[in-house]
């Protein structure tokens, strides 16, 4: 066995020896060749001398991390339209913005349709109110109209304590109360009435027109101007017992 492992060396040796000559006298030929061609292939029409082995020389390169990595910075990714795995930048699938547009369609719709209904419940509210107001204001009418009537009745007069008032005031009838004219302050007549005012004591009348509301104090069912209360001479006592009867309007 060690004879054997003794001879293994020494033919590796002797090979080792011959082949370099046939290397040197190749790389010399390699080099007179055109640079096109490759270092490692054999050039057409030449042969390695016989009896000795071709070798191929193989070249090598040195490079650095920090050229790797400017030129991975220099170098952009080409890409091409019609490549499949091609994909813009910031580009959504065309599907995907259907569907969003046709949701932000559907949503819109939806907004105006809301808005429509809206509009309608108001209008709808509007008219209501109005209707009501309307049957109220005709109640009111009616309900005035049956009051005059029943005022406006002659059918018997009134009896009770008459005062008078001289104060610059404003009346219900609107504008300022005048105590130099003939008229007279009553709680239900209608504006514009006439009524004849009699003192019970002495028999002295007048005849005056309803423009203010009032006296508003128990017993007492009618208030006349200052003027008024003169004619009947009861601006001394300040009050008196009166009979009222309504002349119209």
């Amino acid at each position: 066995m060690r004879q054997l492992l003794t001879t293994l060396a020494l033919s590796l040796v002797l090979g080792g020896s011959v082949s370099l000559p046939a290397s040197a006298s190749h790389g010399d030929h390699a080099a007179n060749r055109g640079i096109g061609e490759p270092s490692g292939a054999p050039h057409i029409g030449s042969q390695a001398p016989a009896g000795q082995p071709y070798r191929v020389r193989l070249a090598r390169a040195a490079f650095s991390d920090a050229e790797e990595a400017s030129t991975r910075l220099r170098r952009r990714p080409a890409y091409d339209r019609y490549d499949g795995g091609y994909r813009p930048r910031y580009t959504k699938r065309r599907h995907v913005r259907g569907i969003r547009h046709a949701h932000r369609h559907q949503r819109a719709a939806q907004r105006r349709a809301a808005a429509r209904r809206h509009a309608a419940a108001q209008r709808r509210a509007a008219a209501r109110r109005h209707a009501a107001a309307q049957r109220r204001a005709a109640a009111g009418r009616a309900a005035r109209a049956a009051w005059a009537k029943r005022s406006l009745s002659t059918s018997g007069a009134g009896h009770g304590i008459a005062s008078y008032y001289w104060q610059p005031q404003r009346v219900a009838a609107g504008g300022w109360f005048d105590p130099n004219a003939m008229t007279a302050a009553h709680k239900t007549l209608p504006f514009g009435t006439k009524v004849r005012v009699t003192h019970l004591g002495n028999g002295r009348t007048v005849d005056v027109k309803i423009n203010d509301r009032g006296p508003y104090v128990a017993g007492r069912i009618i208030d006349l101007s200052k003027a008024a209360a003169a004619l009947l001479g009861m601006t001394q006592q300040g009050i008196a017992r009166v009979k009222v009867e309504v002349l119209g309007r």
